[in-house]
């Protein structure tokens, strides 16, 4: 966010939900996925919040998971807002894995997709 925005990354870790809500209007037809500890999903000034935090998301490569996901809700939905949000807990549930942090792998987010999207459908 840093590198797109010019913002310092120490302005956008203290300021999240400000920086992603004036990036979303300054971008109007942008949707704007902000990850920390918490993940900032911003359309048009709206900001919504996902405070699920993981350690297992602080992997290399989780980021690419979700950007598949997101896409895969885009295709189904051709809302991108509602995919965002729906990719981002889908993301967020799938990573919730007995598993130590040490050993999780971004691939166990892939692997356990198919039980939260049957957790959530029931």
């Amino acid at each position: 966010m840093s590198d797109l925005t010019g913002i310092h990354v120490s302005t956008i870790l203290s300021n999240p939900f400000e920086v992603a809500r004036d990036f979303s209007k300054e971008y109007p037809s942008c949707v704007l996925i902000l990850k920390s500890s918490q993940t900032y999903i911003a359309h048009q000034g709206n900001v919504y919040v996902l405070d699920a935090q993981n350690a297992g998301l602080a992997k290399g490569g989780s980021g690419d998971i979700l950007c598949g996901i997101v896409v895969a809700m885009l295709g189904q939905c051709k809302d991108s807002l509602q995919a965002a949000l729906c990719a981002t807990y889908i993301h967020s549930q799938s990573a919730k894995l007995d598993i130590d942090s040490a050993s999780f792998m971004p691939e166990d987010i892939i692997n356990n997709i198919p039980n939260t999207l049957k957790r959530l459908r029931s």
